[in-house]
């Protein structure tokens, strides 16, 4: 019997600003994660890209000044160039397209 499991791609991206960064993301959503994007509290575009973003990135080498893999969190993808943010978001243009025609996010 076929089993559901998770079938999304992933494409790594290697980012401009820092040097040596990568980050495997993503090349599309779950449902749940749309739930997710849906509940962001403050409805307008700009306030729901570092969620999307956080959702979907699946793993990155960025590291603390100990080397340590930074966790993949909101707070942390705040912390990233404009520039990286718009070349992660570069590959999903299918993703950004759908949420922006009004698909997700109108409450």
């Amino acid at each position: 019997m076929p089993q559901l499991q998770d079938t999304r791609k992933t494409v790594n991206v290697k980012l401009q600003a820092i040097e040596g960064g990568e980050v495997s993301v993503y090349t599309s959503l779950l449902a749940s994660d749309i739930e997710k994007f849906d509940q962001v509290d403050d409805a307008s575009d700009s306030k729901k890209i570092v969620p999307l973003v956080t959702m979907l990135i699946k793993d990155w080498n960025l590291t603390n000044d100990k080397d340590e893999v930074l966790p993949i969190t909101e707070e942390n993808v705040r912390k990233l160039d404009i520039r990286d943010v718009k070349v992660i978001l570069d590959q999903l243009k299918e993703i950004t397209a759908f949420l922006t025609e009004g698909a997700v996010g109108k409450k």
